[in-house]
Formats: structure tokens, sequence, C-alpha cells
């Protein structure tokens, strides 16, 4: 209601002034009056239309400024003051308020100047002017000046009220807290609505910890100075102490929109944000707080913990990173820094940070074992090992921590982590989710006879519980003993008849002996009574696909999911039924719309290889770009968009993405040996040493390290010394990749024979390949043996009839055993795949020379000529067609712009200019 009043009363005076013309000094008295009803907007629009009429009214003007630096419009009163006082008003008025229109510009500087310049001033004038000297000298931190203006102030004037409040600014200063107070409670009874001592006794109040109180007075000020924007900015931060989170967000709202960069607003406003759990908006603000130039501790922080939150870790890294120096071992944050360290993959910096972490207790078992659990995954068994050291030296005494101190010790295979969990138990037998993980544990570790006393001893608690049932069978099946085994199974069933454990047992049995009926039955009955079951779902679908049932198998999966439309997991298996019955469209529709953040891996490996099973290279390479820009931090996503781009032969490509994994993850050697791996393909030798001699000794030294060295030998042309690595890798892994290289060494020494038989041998044993038939007959030319090499591309042809490779070398291979027709044939059918191509075109022109066709013959080579002009042996057999046609001037021209690179060519190039001479 406030607000709408004084527009009113605006729109009034903006109507006066616009409908009657008036004198300045008429104006000037109505300002006058304004100011008495304490209407200063009103007046301010007065002494503008004042100025406008007369712009050297100093009355006005001096006005104008005064009235400014009440509503602490500091920038325009500076102005108008400095007017006043150059059209000669009395300067002991015009100076105090100038010095405080600068004090509120944060001009302190000025401030000092300013008193120092002045000179002839009035005792109250020059109190006042050394009061705000004072405070300006507290401001840069040199009290003992300001203390010297305060003593100066006294002198002149112990009762004036500026004296009064340099007084309480001083014993501010000296942290004598109590006495300010006073002295500042004292100078308000004589002047209530003085700015400056409302503003210090609220910040004294806040000192003293009343922030409730000291917010009374923040709002005061605001109110005195109400376009003052630190005035408002105080009074936020105060709503902020007090938590008073949705006010300090108004008034923040507010100044951010008059000024978006400010660094302590957006402070204000990212910690607001956090306190509401807005971590997105708690790290916008906060970082633009950071970037403006407070990067102090608390907002490092929360800019850490937000990003954290979000899960952008690198971002939590950059901030958290920046701090760790300054924080005490045991902070808390020096935890959260080493878990984020460990997510970046940086595995090193990661158990530094663990080893350095002081002060963890029972409770910090839950951060120790995910971080073992993060170095386990990541291969990095040493560093588990040592935070399992870490946690071993807390004191326990909590049973749940002793029990998940075992757990740890179990994943890394110690057995003595069954100690901690029967030890756990013993102190609290009802520990929830212990007794199970304890029967897990017994049967992973292969405790058979424990693991039965257990269930014996489930059975025993509550026989119509089938929990102690289902671990006896188990440990019962494991021992060996079917019979008692299912003697259990018999007992769940009969407890509860859709029991998944007993039913998926003997639904696997039924299938192991052949009756796929029978366990059909069994899985329908699991899923009678659990619809959703993941597993029976799963063994359904595979049934009915092997039996041209794939509908049936679908649509139990449908409904299961209409039961459940959030499980994401059935969605996933959805899609993969999908995909094993190739309806890859219907898994891009089902997936496409739901694809998100947190999506997992297998969901976009399902959608990426439905992509590119379809046919759609490009949009699954496109998507598994943006897996990795989604997921920058999942290993999978670059290895996925790695081998995509390998099978899409673009080996730069792929080895881009190498370099941004290996920046990624600097310690996971498995991108390192990628890089090595593209490097030789793209026949970089040198790099691929440099970067095999930086490989750790245990890559190396393994299968896959040998492998990659000797690729660098071979491609180093030391193929003896490369023959026995290969022969390690092919061992390792047995792929085209590795038979290929294999069989090249042979190549390389001459031993075709040998390569052939090897060749051989993969492919009865593995399967035969394209590729490696391909090999054979190279390999069968080069050894002299035609019509081995004629078998085999014969071979490939019935599998690819538009093999260009197969068709021309066919056509090549029975033109030199004199099959012309049959030569002819292959030849033509290989320029229909890829017509006008040179090397097809120049195959196809020695046919028909040798079927004594020169015009045909002149007429395909020409072509082939004009294609490949620099292509020596094209050139030569153009100019036997054109001797063979009698066109020996063109033949001859012909011959004139070959050049010759070797002496077989040179010898060709002889022989047929002797036959045109």
């Amino acid at each position: 209601m406030r607000m709408q009043f004084k527009i009113i009363t605006l729109v009034v005076a903006l109507a006066l002034s616009s409908c009657v013309k008036q004198t300045a000094e008429e104006l000037v008295t109505q300002a006058k009056s304004e100011l008495q009803k304490d209407d200063t907007t009103a007046a301010i629009i007065f002494l503008k239309n004042a100025l406008i009429n007369e712009p050297k009214n100093v009355e006005a003007r001096f006005l104008l400024g005064k009235s400014y630096v009440e509503i602490g419009m500091a920038e325009f009163a500076e102005k108008d003051l400095l007017e006043a006082l150059n059209l000669g008003y009395e300067q002991n008025e015009v100076l105090p308020l100038l010095a405080n229109a600068y004090y509120l510009q944060f001009k302190y500087q000025k401030v000092i100047d300013l008193v120092d310049n002045a000179s002839n001033l009035s005792p109250s004038a020059e109190t006042s002017l050394l009061m705000f000297q004072a405070l300006a000298y507290f401001q840069i931190d040199k009290p003992n000046q300001a203390k010297a203006s305060v003593n100066k102030a006294n002198e002149i004037s112990t009762d004036s009220i500026y004296s009064q409040l340099g007084n309480a600014y001083t014993s501010f200063n000296n942290k004598q807290l109590d006495v300010a107070l006073k002295e500042v409670d004292s100078l308000l009874l004589l002047s209530p609505e003085l700015p400056e001592a409302l503003l210090l006794k609220a910040q004294l109040l806040t000192l003293k910890g009343d922030s409730a109180e000291s917010v009374k007075y923040f709002e005061k000020y605001s109110e005195l100075l109400p376009n003052l924007l630190q005035a408002r900015v105080f009074l936020a931060n105060a709503y902020l102490k007090n938590k008073e989170f949705e006010k300090s967000e108004k008034v923040v709202d507010r100044l951010l929109k008059i000024n978006s960069e400010q660094a302590f607003l957006n402070q204000i406003k990212g910690f607001i944000r956090y306190q509401s759990d807005d971590f997105a908006n708690a790290k916008l603000y906060t970082e633009r707080a950071i970037q403006n130039g407070l990067s102090s501790i608390p907002n490092r922080i929360i800019a850490g913990i937000s990003a954290f939150k979000l899960q952008n870790y690198e971002q939590a890294y950059d901030h958290l990173e920046v701090i760790q120096d300054d924080l005490p071992k045991q902070h808390v944050i020096r935890k959260l820094f080493a878990m984020v360290a460990l997510k970046l993959g940086q595995n090193s910096e990661a158990a530094s940070s663990f080893q350095d972490l002081e002060g963890l207790s029972e409770d910090d078992i839950v951060l120790l074992s995910a971080a073992s659990t993060q170095f386990i995954n990541a291969g990095k068994l040493e560093e588990a090992r040592e935070i399992m050291t870490k946690a071993e030296s807390l004191e326990y005494n909590n049973p749940l921590r002793i029990a998940q101190k075992g757990l740890m010790r179990l994943s890394l295979n110690d057995i003595e982590g069954l100690t901690d969990l029967e030890e756990a138990l013993a102190e609290k037998p009802g520990l929830e989710g212990i007794n199970t993980a304890l029967a897990r544990a017994y049967i992973d570790n292969g405790i058979y006879d424990k693991a039965l006393d257990l269930g014996k001893q489930w059975i025993e608690q509550n026989n119509q519980e089938t929990s102690g049932y289902v671990l006896a069978a188990i440990a019962y099946a494991k021992l060996g003993d079917i019979v008692n085994a299912e003697a259990m199974y018999d007992e769940v069933v009969s407890i509860e008849r859709e029991n998944p454990a007993a039913n998926i047992y003997f639904a696997d049995k039924a299938f192991n002996s052949g009756d796929e009926d029978k366990a059909l039955s069994f899985l329908n009955i699991i899923l009678e009574g659990h619809p959703t079951y993941f597993p029976a779902l799963k063994r359904q679908f595979v049934l009915h696909f092997k039996n041209n049932k794939t509908d049936l198998g679908l649509s139990a999966i449908e409904i299961a999911r209409k039961q459940s439309p959030e499980n994401n997991k059935l969605i996933l298996l959805m899609g993969q039924a999908l995909f094993t019955a190739k309806r890859y469209s219907k898994v891009i529709d089902l997936l496409e719309p739901i694809k998100n953040e947190s999506s997992t891996g297998d969901f976009w490996t399902l959608i990426i290889d439905s992509y590119f099973a379809s046919g759609k290279v490009n949009l699954a390479i496109e998507l598994s770009r943006e897996w990795v820009e989604i997921q920058p931090l999942e290993k999978k996503a670059y290895l996925y968009l790695i081998a995509l781009l390998e099978k899409d032969v673009n080996f730069n490509a792929a080895l881009e993405v190498v370099k941004k994994a290996q920046l990624k993850f600097p310690d996971d050697e498995q991108f390192d040996v990628l890089s090595i791996h593209f490097n030789l393909v793209d026949n970089d030798i040198n790099s691929a040493s440099i970067a095999y001699e930086m490989l750790s000794d245990e890559v190396k030294s393994s299968p896959i390290g040998k492998g990659l060295y000797g690729q660098v030998l071979l491609e180093q042309g030391k193929v003896e010394q490369a023959v026995p690595l290969l022969k390690v890798f092919y061992e390792m892994k047995a792929t085209i990749r590795s038979a290929t290289l294999l069989s090249r060494s042979y190549r390389e020494l001459e031993k075709f024979d040998e390569a052939i038989d090897f060749i051989n041998a993969h492919m009865k044993q593995h399967g035969e390949s394209t590729i490696l038939q391909l090999q054979i007959a190279e390999l069968a030319i080069l050894n002299g043996n035609n019509e081995l090499a004629i078998q085999q591309y014969t071979k490939v042809l019935k599998n690819n009839d538009q093999d260009i490779r197969s068709l021309n070398n066919l056509a090549f291979l029975l033109l030199q055993e004199g099959k012309y027709d049959d030569a002819l044939q292959y030849a033509q059918k290989a320029l229909k795949v890829r017509p006008k191509h040179p090397s097809l075109l120049d195959t196809l022109g020695l046919i028909q020379l040798k079927m004594n066709q020169p015009q045909s013959a002149v007429k395909t080579l020409r072509e082939a000529y004009e294609q490949n002009r620099g292509a020596a042996e094209i050139a030569f057999h153009y100019v036997e067609a054109l001797i063979a046609n009698n066109e020996s001037d063109l033949a001859r021209k012909v011959l004139a712009r070959v050049e010759v690179s070797d002496e077989k060519q040179k010898q060709q190039f002889d022989k047929l200019t002797s036959s045109l001479n």
C-alpha cells in the first residue's frame, strides 16, 4: 500500500508541474514542502523541474544533492553537490553531504582528501567531516589515522553526534563490542535516524550473535536509504544470517536484476539455493561469485558439493582441489575430494587423499568401503588393500560397522571377513541383512558346511519361512547332495508354490534334461505370483524364441512392463528381446524417448547396436558420441565409440577419441594400448614405439604388450624378432587381426606355405573369414599357385558376388591361364559394381587385347588411362592396344609421357619403344 501511495504522489506532482508553468523559486518552495512531509521522491521531481527552468539555481542544486544522499542515490548526489559547491553554496552545508556521498560509493580516498583540503569550516561541519574521514580510514585498514581523526573531532566538540559516532567506531575497531554498543545506543537516543549509527548498531548485534535483533536495524537502515544498493545488500545478508531465506532471496533477486554479476549477491543467492537443495542453481550462482572475485573456501565448498550432487565430478574436483591444502586433514570435504578423485579415475590422487585422511571413525567404513570397491573395479588391487589397512586401523564398537568391515574384507578375497560377520551377528543376532550377507559369503567362499548349518538354524527359528530351506538347498547342491537339495526345494514350494528360487531350479533342471515344456511350466508358476521376476521372464523368452514363438515371449515381458512401467530393468529386457528378434527399429522406438543422462551402459550399448545393426552406422556413431558427452566419466562409452569408429574404418577419428580418453583416465593403460594400436594402423611407427616404451612393465610383459611390440618390430622390418611375440598375442586371442599379423610375418619371411597352413588351421577352428580367404589367395599368387588362388577367390564370390577385389583378381588369373571367356565374364561383373574404375578397366582391356579385339581394347584402355594418367602399367597396356590397332603415332605420344620408376618399368618402356621403331 505504501508503494501505491508514493506512485500517486509522483503522478500528482508530475501532473502539477506539467500543467502550470511555475518559476524555479515556486518549485523549490514546493520541494521544501514535500521534504517537510518526508516525501523525498516528490521533492526531487519539483527540484529537477526547477533546474530545467533555471539550471544555475544554487538552492535547487543543493537540495537535490541533499535529497539524493538521503535516499542513498550517492552517485547522483555527488554530481549535484559538486555543482552546488561550484555555484557558491555554503561549504559547511555541502561538504558533509559530499563526504557522505563519497563514502556511500566506497570512494574512501576521496573522503580523506576532501577533509584534508577543507578549510574555514564551522565546528559542526568539521566534526561531521572528521567522522567520515575516520570511517574511511577504518575501511582501508588504517586504524591509527582513523583514531587521530576521531580525536580531532572530540577536541572540537565532544557532544557532537559525529564525535560520538567516531568514538563508537573506535571502540568497535578496538573490539570493545559492549562499549561500542553502549556508545551507539546513547547516540541513537539523540539521533534515532542517523544512518551510520543504525548501520553500526546492526553490525555490532551481528557480531554479538543476535541475528534477529540486527535484522531490525538493517531494515531501518535500508528504509532510510531506499536507493542505496549496499543497504539492501546488507539487509539481504542479515536475513540470510537469521535464516529468513525467503526474505533474503526476494531482496537479492531485485538487486541481481540491477547487477547480475555482483559477486556478493551471487554468493548469497548460491547459498540460499544450496539450502533448498537446488544444487543446479546453487552451483550456477556460487560459480558466478567465484568468477567475479569471491573465491573463498565456503564458496568453493558449496560449488564443489553442488557439482558432486549433480554428478559433474570434473567440476567438483576443480573446486575442491583448490582448497585442499587449506583444510585440516580431518575435514569432511577432504573425504569428498578423495571420492571425487576416485570417480574421475585419478587413482593415484585418490589413494594419496585417502591415506592422508585423519580423524576417521568407524562410521567412515562406509566411505572407505566405497573407495575400496572403486579401486577393485578399476583393477587397482594394491590401492584397495591400502584402504583396507586404513579401515583395519579404526576402532569398532558398532556391530553394523564390524559387519561392513567384514564385507569389505571379503571383497578383497580376505576370508577373515567371515570372522567379522560372525562377530557382528554374535553381538546383535537380528542385524538386518547381515545374516543374508553371511550366507552369501559362505557360498561364495565355498564354505558349504557352514552355509548348511546356517540354513538349518534359520529353519529351526522359523520353519514356515522359505529362506532357510533355500540356503540349505543351495548348500546341499554345492556339496553334491542333489537328493537333499531337491527335498529342500520341495519344502519351499509346499510353503510358497510360486517361490522363484525353487521353481528356477526345477525349470533349469528340466531344460538341461531336454524337457522344455516342463521348464516352461515351472517358469509360468513363478510368473503367476511374480509376473515381473526378471530371471523367469528372460528364460521364458529364450525358450519361446527358440521354438519360433517370439511374440509369446514378448507378450509376457509386455505384461510385466504394464504392471511395473517405471522398471528400467524390464524396459531393457524388452529391448534386448526385440534385438534378439532382429526388430531393431522397435528397439530404437522403445529406448529413444527415454534416453537421458542417467541411462545405464547396457541401455546405451543396446540402442547404439540397434542403429548399427539396422545399417544406420552414422547415427550409431553420433549416438555413441552423445553418450560420451553426456557421461564423460563412463569408460565404456569411450571404448564403444572407439570400436564403432574402427568398424567404420575411421582410424583417425578413433585415435582422437583415444586421446580424449587418455586425458580423462590418465591411469588407465587400456587407452594407452589403444593409442599404440591405432598409431600402428596409421603406420605411425615412431609414435607407436614411443608410446610403447611408456607402458608399465606389467603391460609390456602381458600378451597384449608382447603383441604390440611384435607389431612395432614387424613394421620396423625386424620380422624374425616379431614372430614369437605375435604368436603369444595370437594364442591369447585368436582373432582375425592377430591371425593376419602372424600370417603377414610369415609372408614377409617368404614362408608362403607355412602362412597358408596357419590360416587354414585358424579357419578350421574359428570359422571361415573372407579377409583370411583373400589372404590365402594372395599368398598362393606369391607362391605361384594360381589354382589355389582361383579356388579362394571363387569361395569368396559365393558369399559375396560383388567383391571387387576377388572379381578383378580372378579375371586377371583366368586371363593368365588363357581362359579368356571366363576372365571376360568376371571383369565385366567387376565394372558393373564399380564403373569407370581404372584398375578394373585395365584388366578388361587386357582381356579384350588377348581376345584379339584391338578396337575394344583401345576404347577400354583409353578410358582407364584418362582416369589415371600417372599409372605407368595402364599407360603401357594402352600403348600395346594402340600398336595392335595400328595407331603407332598416338602410341609414341602416349609412351613419351610415361615416367618410369623402377627397372621393370624401364624394361617395358624400352621394349615398347623398340617395337615402335
